[in-house]
């Protein structure tokens, strides 16, 4: 199934990112915290989530996909951010990001990454 939870502190991109998501095709759910996505993983299950790095008070991004690749090694998790160095990709790749979108986000390019993200789920979810 095509869920995908949206993790971002702002209101605005939570709202931009699930109109785009929907458009696409896409069962947005979307969280204002790490601590809410949570919440909303267990509750939901969806394959791919998208986060935000920078999540303000609380757990960030990196932390939230810590977290959830323990629990759940089979979800693939997007980063997204205003800004990304090469020490960022390097440590969101050692976390457990597969990919990794600038704000703000092409919607060819988030189109793209989610196709792949759910080709490689189904992959790993397949039985031998």
């Amino acid at each position: 199934m095509n869920r995908v939870l949206i993790v971002d502190d702002e209101d605005q991109v939570l709202e931009i990112l699930s109109m785009q998501l929907e458009s696409l095709g896409f069962i947005p759910f979307t969280a204002s915290s790490a601590e809410e996505a949570l919440k909303v993983f267990q509750k939901e299950k969806p394959g791919i989530i998208i986060s935000d790095l920078n999540l303000g008070i609380g757990m960030d991004g990196v932390a939230l996909c810590s977290r959830i690749k323990h629990e759940d090694r089979s979800t693939i998790f997007i980063a997204i951010s205003g800004y990304f160095s090469d020490f960022d990709k390097a440590f969101c790749a050692s976390a457990g990001f597969t990919d990794f979108l600038v704000k703000p986000v092409n919607l060819e390019e988030l189109n793209s990454a989610l196709q792949c993200a759910f080709e490689r789920r189904s992959r790993w979810m397949r039985t031998p």
